[in-house]
């Protein structure tokens, strides 16, 4: 392009540009580099409009913040009236730029605050850069993170594992608010974040108004979900996904019921649940299992009233759906231990923070973990599924 060739600046060209720009005053490098660069963009414009876009004329500059080598710049990039003017030599910078905030971010997400990330980059670039600076270096990074946490899904998932962890936030004050998580089983084996929202708090309503939205990003099909006790989430399965199975966490409901009885009753009452909720036997089913929670109900439910009060509940069914699947997969299922496990990494990189500054920031911070979950651990298939009828209704798991 004869543009480009024009560009090809002469030793005495560029001695002109930066004796022009610095003779009359002092500088540091940090601004003799702004001056050379929106010379050099100058200069191109004019190029431009000799050489490619006759009828078109300059229209003053926009500005713009970016980082080259380690220093922020701030720089005046010319316009032209018709908007078709994009300077080459900008390209450059915007490279070195983008390869830093990624770098800034993904050391962001691991934990590290933004004054380590400032140190850091020090010692790299050899230049100090703010807090402030740091973030702004994450914000575009910010945004790409809330974008995939819209992304379209796939239209049936076999399991999806819901849990809320509590984090603290600023809106007015900083208070601890909950962030809803949703992990997927794929119908290739793996497993992704679905979904990562924050509210206040943690209600059953929400929770709908999430699937609500699942959906709307093309979720049609379920036919799993693993959730921990909270009241009224059947009737949020229910009024999205009729017929889909739910799976209350069994681990929960053992914390809750060993919070009732006395110090020296805990290991009895632990082995009793145990035995109540097996898994792995192909052999257990249901009306096993009934009779072991009768038995159960009567030993201890004469002493502690609230154990016999969660035992004969409506809802303790709900307890034993994973029964109804194949016994080399209830282990997995029948607790909300791969979610509670990904919301500790959650949790162990926000709260080096002690507080987010904004539900957005928590939200995007939180989904920087997730996308790497989502690329790296969760890649690897879990074949066990795959011979799991109910799935294999679905047209999924085929060999």
């Amino acid at each position: 392009m004869k543009l480009e060739r024009d560009l090809q600046f002469t030793k005495p060209q560029m001695e002109i540009i930066l004796q022009e720009s610095i003779m009359k005053k002092q500088m540091g490098f940090k601004e003799i580099v702004e001056i050379v660069l929106m010379s050099f963009m100058k200069a191109e414009r004019q190029l431009f409009l000799e050489e490619v876009s006759e009828g078109n004329k300059g229209n003053g500059y926009r500005k713009i913040m970016n980082s080259f080598n380690g220093s922020f710049l701030e720089l005046q990039i010319p316009r032209d009236r018709k908007g078709l003017f994009k300077p080459l030599l900008l390209e450059l910078v915007r490279t070195n730029q983008e390869e830093i905030k990624e770098l800034a971010f993904k050391l962001y997400s691991s934990g590290l605050s933004t004054k380590d990330i400032g140190e850091i980059f020090e010692t790299i670039y050899g230049n100090k850069y703010s807090k402030s600076g740091v973030s702004r270096l994450c914000e575009d990074s910010r945004k790409e993170v809330l974008k995939w946490l819209q992304r379209p899904v796939e239209s049936y998932y076999p399991v999806i594992y819901i849990d809320a962890h509590y984090n603290n936030v600023r809106r007015d004050t900083v208070k601890k608010e909950a962030f809803y998580v949703i992990l997927g089983l794929r119908s290739d084996f793996t497993r992704e974040v679905l979904s990562v929202e924050a509210y206040p708090t943690e209600t059953s309503n929400i929770w709908s108004d999430i699937f609500k939205d699942l959906k709307s990003r093309g979720l049609e099909k379920l036919n799993l979900v693993v959730s921990d006790g909270l009241p009224g989430i059947e009737n949020a399965v229910e009024e999205n996904f009729p017929e889909t199975d739910l799976q209350l966490c069994v681990t929960h409901l053992k914390r809750e019921m060993l919070k009732q009885v006395r110090s020296e009753s805990k290991y009895e009452l632990a082995n009793d649940l145990r035995y109540l909720f097996e898994t792995n036997n192909e052999n257990f089913t249901y009306e096993n299992a009934k009779k072991r929670l009768n038995i159960i109900e009567q030993k201890w439910g004469k002493y502690y009233p609230k154990i016999s009060d969660k035992l004969t509940s409506k809802r303790i069914k709900y307890y034993f759906t994973y029964l109804n699947y194949q016994h080399s997969i209830q282990s997995m299922i029948y607790t909300t231990n791969w979610i509670e496990r990904l919301n500790k990494e959650f949790k162990r990189v926000i709260n080096i923070r002690n507080s987010m500054p904004n539900p957005d920031s928590a939200v995007a911070l939180v989904g920087a973990v997730a996308i790497k979950m989502t690329g790296n651990k969760y890649t690897y298939p879990i074949y066990k599924f795959k011979n799991e009828e109910k799935f294999k209704m679905n047209g999924m798991f085929n060999d």
